[in-house]
Parts: C-alpha cells; structure tokens; sequence
C-alpha cells in the first residue's frame, strides 16, 4: 500500500496565541495561518496530536514559521497504551540568510507504529523580527500506512526552504543514524535548489503574520 497522509487531531498544546490555535495544524487550505504560541511563552512548547487509528508512521512534515523558528523540534511517539518514546530531535535553520523571505520545511523519513506523536518545540531562535519570543509551525503532515512490524527509528531528515514566505527552495539535509542521535550533525547528502511553487505542506498556500 502506498503511503498516505493520516488524519490527526491535536489534542494538547502547552498555549496559542489569539487567531493562531494548534487546531489549524489539522486542516491543510489557503485560509488557514497554522499554531503560534503565546508570546513570551514557557519552555519547551508541546504539541500533542492523536491519529484516527494507529499507524505505521514513514515520515513527518513540518513547516516552520519564517520568523517564530524554534531552535530545535524533538519528537515522541505512544501507542494507546504505551510511555512516549523519544525517537530524537532535529534543529531548525535560523533564515537569517534568507533575509527571513522563506520557510524551512523539514521532512523527517521514520519506521514507527503509534497512536500519539508528541511535538517539543525548544527556545526560538532571536531575531529582530520576532519581538515577542515566539514559535509557530505553519503546517504539519503525517504521512505513513496502517500499522505492521516494530520499527522505531529516525532514518532521514531532508529540509525545504519555503520562499517569501510561500515558495521553497530545497535545503536538503540527509543522514541516517541511530535512535536518539542529533541527525544533522553528519548529514551524508546536502542539497540547495531554489524553487517557486506556491504552496505550503500538501495544499494550496498558507499565510502567517
């Protein structure tokens, strides 16, 4: 079967800021801006989705906020009932050579059966931009196919940087390592392209301010 996005529905965000709920993350169209937290908010910041049913995860898509970027994203799964597992974490590119005009958007390649993923978002990156402190995740894919083996592993990472701030030029960032190991420390591909399509994680575009 081939893989394919999975419904989610968030089900605990450590806060939102007004006009931007963690529940605009389960809908992917134009009109929607994504989750941003509360300004000056507590570190880390949570974000806690539940599939419709449990699954075989292959891959997760985020999409950074241009601005609001966290300085690294961990990642945990569980099944109904299971402990969270942590499978690792990745960093973010802080844009400040894009002049802020993109969005990183980084596809994380996994093997793993769960019910619940767990998003920590660590402190945000500073920058003149970002008065407030804050971190936002414009959109969020999950993508894999009804549950089967024990595969609990981080296998690749790849980034795309989405331009100003819809389009995206790739920022391709590949390694493959085991559990629990930063995976862009030894990336064993890295690739720059630099692309116009209009459009956030799997649909038309998506505005932020």
């Amino acid at each position: 079967m081939k893989p394919q996005k999975l419904p989610f529905t968030v089900v605990y965000c450590s806060s939102a800021y007004d006009g931007f709920p963690a529940t605009d993350l389960e809908l992917h169209s134009p009109i929607v801006k994504g989750w941003q937290s509360q300004r000056f908010c507590n570190w880390p910041q949570i974000l806690v989705v539940q599939l419709k049913e449990t699954a075989r995860i292959r891959k997760i898509q985020i999409l950074s906020h241009e601005i609001k970027i966290a300085s690294r994203v961990e990642l945990q799964v569980a099944t109904a009932d299971d402990r969270y597992r942590k499978l690792g974490h990745v960093s973010l590119d802080p844009n400040q050579k894009n002049d802020f005009k993109t969005r990183e958007l980084k596809s994380i390649h996994i093997d793993t059966i769960a019910k619940y993923v767990k998003i920590v978002l660590y402190d945000n990156y500073v920058n003149v931009h970002n008065w407030y402190n804050q971190v936002g995740i414009v959109a969020l894919n999950l993508i894999g196919d009804p549950s089967s083996g024990e595969l609990n592993t981080f296998r690749q990472v790849s980034s795309t940087m989405r331009s100003n701030p819809e389009n995206a030029p790739f920022l391709g960032n590949i390694s493959r390592l085991p559990l629990h190991q930063e995976l862009e420390h030894n990336p064993t591909k890295t690739e720059n392209h630099f692309l116009g399509a209009d459009d956030a994680v799997g649909s038309g575009r998506s505005g932020s301010s």
